[in-house]
Parts: structure tokens; C-alpha cells; sequence
């Protein structure tokens, strides 16, 4: 979106031509970009917006502690991630759609053109390397569960701060201009300087390495070694163990999981990549209006698409029982009792081959209106 603003500014080239007339080809002109069905993008925006407001906020209500005991660690990326994303809903998808409306007319002045601009960019590599965060943290918790490795919280400071550095340029960058009497535009400034093409392409090939090739190299290596560690892991078992062991069951969720936030990531941020790659390099013409209206900002919508990924994969709960040590291959099964509000659960675990079998199975339903009864009941 904001690599969008910057070769939409970069087409708006002064153009004038040696004349000692004065008539209106002394007039500087401009070209405002590729054109795009304002309507298409002002419907778009507007779905985008509602569907993020929505399931970033049920993540957070979902994730946030109700009472003053400790949060769990495991949550913490997570809640910065609907963080981040609640971040890219106001500082890119409102702030875009209030601009469309006002047709991309600028009244706010130079410096909050910058923050502007800032902020948008910001938002959105803040979403992209939450995902980076919880990735790492992952991977050291599933293929170096024993070495030293920073804690969820320091993982997320980390990703707000590299964000950020992508973001920078843009304080420099963009900057309010006037073309005309009654229009004033917030623009970036590379079409002032001779070498404007060049610029142009240099930067908008660093954004998108930087906020969208490199997090997703990142992802793929790390979600790759992941499933081959669980892969061999799981190998342990014999065949009649796996159907009875959760181990090949987070193996397949593992798999969903990677597969929708791999195929999401690809899907919402390679239309935007090959658009702007083309503008950069001179083959605007080629883009359709509605194309040209849809991937400007469907990039953005990662952040709408990520709670409804997270809800789908947290809706059912695990529980995780502690290790039973024995020098035994198979240990007998044992059995515990968890309680949670309203519901008894039975914590089935035992040690096979060194791995932790949990099942959990509801033995008791308890409600104040209706009594206790059996889960399979209900």
C-alpha cells in the first residue's frame, strides 16, 4: 500500500516543456499512477476493516486474563499478533478508507503527511514479523526444547522494534505538494530528483524484500524444519500406538496451521509484490482498473484473515499434563483429575518410548441450571 503511494507519486513526474510562450504546456502536470475503480477499493477497505475489527477483538477478549492470575507465556505473541493486526485495522485500513473518500486530498500539513505514511508501514511489517516471533518461538520450543532461548515477551519486543526500521525512510520520503490551486497531495519526493526512476526501483525492490520476501524465507525454513522434527518424532511410534498418541494429531495441526498462515501470507501479498514490481519498472499499462483497485491494498488483509486462522485452530483446548518419568519403555496408564469453570476433565497420560501420551476426555458436565451430566450428553 504504501510502496503503492510511492510509485503512484513517482509517476506524478514534473514534466515541462522549453517554451517561451506562456500557454498551458508551461503548466506542470502530473500523473497521478495507475487508474483503479475508487469504488472497488472504498467496498474493499471497508470489508477489510470490519472483518479485522471483529476477530482481532474476540482474540484479545479470548487472550486478555480476567483476573490477576499469571498470563501464560504461550499467549503472549499471539496477543501481540491481534495486537499488531488491530494496529494495521486503524493505522492502514481506516486511515486508507478516509483518504479515498476525501480522494486522496491532503489538509493534515507536512509532518503528519510523514507519520502518516510512517504508521502504515509500520502497521503492516508489525503483523508480518509477529509472525516471524511466533515462528522462532516455535522452533525453539519443538527442536531445541532443551537449549536456552529467549522468552515470548522479548520475541515480541524484538518484532515491534524491526518493524519499524522499514518504516523509517518514509519520515524522509513523503512529503505534501500542491499541484495545483485547490489540490494538495501527500506524496513521496523521489520525482524531484534526475535520477527519479532509479531511486524509484531501489526502493520499492528493499521494501519488498525486506517487509515481504525475507519474513516469508524466514517462515518457510522454519515451519519446514519443524515438520521434519515432528516427522521424526512421531516415527517412534508403532503403528497402533499413533492412533491412541496426540503426537501425530499436533502433527497434523501443525500442518493445517502452517499450510493457512504459508498459504495466506502468499496468496494476500503476491498480487500487491507483482504490481508494484511492475509499475516500478515502467509496465503500469498492463494492470487492470480492478486488479490495479484490489491488490493496492488486499495485502492488508492478512491482519483480517490471521484471529479467524488462530479461533479455527484454538477451538479445541489442550491440556498438557506433566512428564511421568520411568525407566520403563511403557508405562501404565495413569489417570488425573483437572478442573476448569463448570467442567471436570480426566487427564489420561502415560510414557511411551520416552514421549508424553496425554489424552483428555470430559467425564462430567457441570452447569447451575441444569445439574451435572455426562459430556456425551450434550
Amino acid at each position: 500500500m504504501v510502496i503503492e503511494d510511492v510509485n503512484n507519486s513517482l509517476d506524478k513526474i514534473w514534466i515541462e516543456f522549453p517554451t517561451v510562450s506562456v500557454n498551458s504546456s508551461d503548466v506542470p502536470s502530473y500523473d497521478f499512477g495507475p487508474e483503479y475503480h475508487r469504488t472497488v477499493r472504498l467496498y474493499t477497505l471497508f470489508v477489510m476493516f470490519i472483518f479485522s475489527l471483529l476477530g482481532n477483538t474476540l482474540v484479545v477478549k479470548q487472550l486478555l486474563p480476567l483476573t490477576r492470575r499469571r498470563f501464560p507465556k504461550s499467549k503472549v505473541l499471539f496477543l501481540n499478533l491481534a495486537a499488531a493486526d488491530l494496529f494495521v485495522t486503524f493505522a492502514t485500513m481506516l486511515s486508507q478508507f478516509i483518504w479515498e473518500l476525501m480522494d486522496q486530498q491532503w489538509i493534515a500539513g507536512d509532518v503528519v503527511c510523514k507519520l502518516f505514511k510512517f504508521f502504515q508501514t509500520y502497521s503492516l511489517c508489525s503483523s508480518t514479523f509477529m509472525l516471524v516471533a511466533i515462528a522462532l518461538d516455535r522452533y525453539n520450543a519443538i527442536v531445541r526444547p532443551l537449549s536456552s532461548s529467549l522468552e515470548p515477551k522479548y520475541y515480541a519486543l524484538i518484532a515491534w522494534f524491526v518493524a519499524s526500521l522499514p518504516a523509517m525512510p518514509c519520515l524522509i520520503v513523503f512529503h505534501v505538494v500542491q499541484p495545483s490551486e485547490n489540490v494538495t497531495k501527500c506524496v513521496s519526493q523521489f520525482y524531484t530528483s534526475p535520477q527519479a526512476l532509479f531511486w524509484r526501483q531501489a526502493y520499492v525492490i528493499c521494501i519488498l524484500l525486506v517487509a515481504f520476501i525475507l519474513p516469508f524465507t524466514i517462515l518457510f525454513a522454519l515451519y519446514i524444519r519443524i515438520m521434519v522434527e515432528i516427522h521424526v518424532r512421531s516415527s517412534v511410534f508403532t503403528a497402533n500406538q499413533q492412533t491412541a498418541s496426540s503426537l501425530p494429531r499436533a502433527r497434523v495441526k501443525t500442518m493445517r496451521m502452517t499450510s493457512a498462515i504459508l498459504l495466506a501470507f502468499i496468496v494476500l501479498n503476491f498480487p500487491y509484490i507483482v504490481q508494484e514490481s511492475l509499475i516500478s519498472f515502467g509496465y503500469s499499462e498492463v494492470i487492470n482498473k480492478n486488479i490495479s483497485a484490489l491488490a493496492g491494498v488486499i495485502s492488508a488483509s492478512n491482519s483480517a484473515l490471521n484471529p479467524y486462522i488462530y479461533l479455527t485452530f484454538q477451538s479445541k483446548k489442550t491440556f498438557i499434563g506433566r512428564c511421568l518419568r520411568s525407566p520403563d519403555d511403557h508405562h501404565p496408564l495413569q489417570a488425573m483429575v483437572i478442573s476448569q469453570p463448570e467442567k471436570r476433565h480426566i487427564l489420561r497420560v502415560r510414557v511411551v518410548k520416552n514421549f508424553l501420551e496425554v489424552r483428555c476426555e470430559c467425564i462430567v458436565y457441570c452447569s447451575s441450571y441444569s445439574g451435572c451430566k455426562s459430556c456425551s450428553d450434550n
